[in-house]
């Protein structure tokens, strides 16, 4: 199921990026063995693997045990692997100094993938704002001041309810309502596709449908708030209804910087004209659940057809080791 997404998702999004057919240049993305989205990656071509390293690679660890596994000498290394949680290293980088500054000297990426395997915003989080949504926040801003353009962002969270705060819950409605107060395509488009007029009803008919919509809107103002916008994004549900019981939830963006002339005026016309520029793709998103865009993969009704379809493919992939050269873990 999950190389389903790498194949119809990810790959399709990273493919946005390249130029001229030729592999990405930069690739951010959480080391879990046995890495199977860079292996993929690579054998596709959006990735270059020269038969040693896979160039412009950058893998986080952290897991320990992952780490030093990392470190056998086998067939091929990523260009760089660094120790640490990726949240931390972006939002408190005095915790991982080493693994701070050496990640600040690799922006920007062209491919960043958030595979994240918890909640965006939990209940046991303190304070306003997660230690994931601080994270978000800096990777923005490092992708801005290092001069990103246009990039794909992946964002994997869980999905069930019972794993966010009320509070974080309580604001996505908010973003939601006053996006339908405010906005009359967003309104209509919300209510034809949702035959409802306000979030809460939405939450407690669907809550997939909410929490997809609501971390859209979240990071759309992410974007915002560093010069980005929202090009395109696409959603695919990963539910484990036979083992674990999980609801991945996989975002996949593309961004694009917001053109100049929108950035340094305040005339009202470009005021509005902006507006529409952040707010068009999560439009466009609703409308794509409309149309049955906003896929599911279920392990009760699509493993066996996605293993018969990829089987193949992954076994030859987790068959390839790496060989990842790395500094020594940071003490903490």
């Amino acid at each position: 199921l999950k190389h389903e997404i790498r194949a119809s998702l990810w790959e399709r999004y990273i493919s946005h990026v390249t130029t001229g057919g030729r592999p990405v240049s930069s690739y951010l993305t959480l080391y879990s063995p046995p890495l199977m989205d860079v292996k993929w990656f690579a054998q596709k071509g959006v990735i270059h693997f020269d038969g040693e390293k896979y160039a412009g690679v950058v893998g986080i660890a952290r897991d320990k045990a992952a780490y030093a596994a990392a470190t056998s000498q086998l067939r091929g290394r990523l260009e760089l692997l660094l120790h640490g949680d990726i949240n931390e290293i972006l939002a408190r980088p005095a915790k991982y100094q080493i693994s701070a500054k050496q990640l600040d000297g690799r922006f920007p990426f062209q491919a960043i993938n958030l595979d994240y395997t918890n909640s965006l915003f939990s209940q046991s989080t303190h304070g306003d704002i997660s230690i994931h949504l601080q994270a978000i926040d800096a990777l923005l801003a490092k992708q801005n001041t290092s001069g990103a353009t246009t990039f794909a962002l992946f964002i994997t969270t869980r999905g069930e309810r019972g794993m966010y705060a009320g509070q974080f819950l309580m604001d996505l409605r908010q973003e939601i309502d006053y996006n339908i107060s405010r906005t009359e395509g967003f309104r209509d488009t919300f209510s034809s596709t949702f035959s409802c007029g306000d979030a809460r009803t939405l939450a407690n008919r669907s809550h997939a449908d909410f929490i997809s919509l609501g971390i859209v809107k979240l990071v759309t103002g992410y974007l915002k708030d560093h010069g980005y916008y929202i090009r395109e994004c696409d959603a695919v549900w990963l539910m484990r209804d036979r083992s674990s019981g999980s609801q991945m939830l996989h975002l996949a963006f593309l961004v694009q910087r917001v053109p100049s002339p929108l950035l340094a005026t305040r005339v009202s016309q470009v005021g509005r004209r902006r507006y529409r520029l952040f707010e068009k793709q999560v439009v466009a998103f609703v409308g794509k659940r409309a149309k049955g865009m906003v896929r599911s993969l279920r392990e009760s009704t699509d493993l066996a057809k996605c293993q018969k379809l990829h089987g193949q493919v992954i076994d030859r992939l987790a068959a390839l080791s790496f060989e990842v050269q790395v500094p020594e873990p940071e003490q903490n």
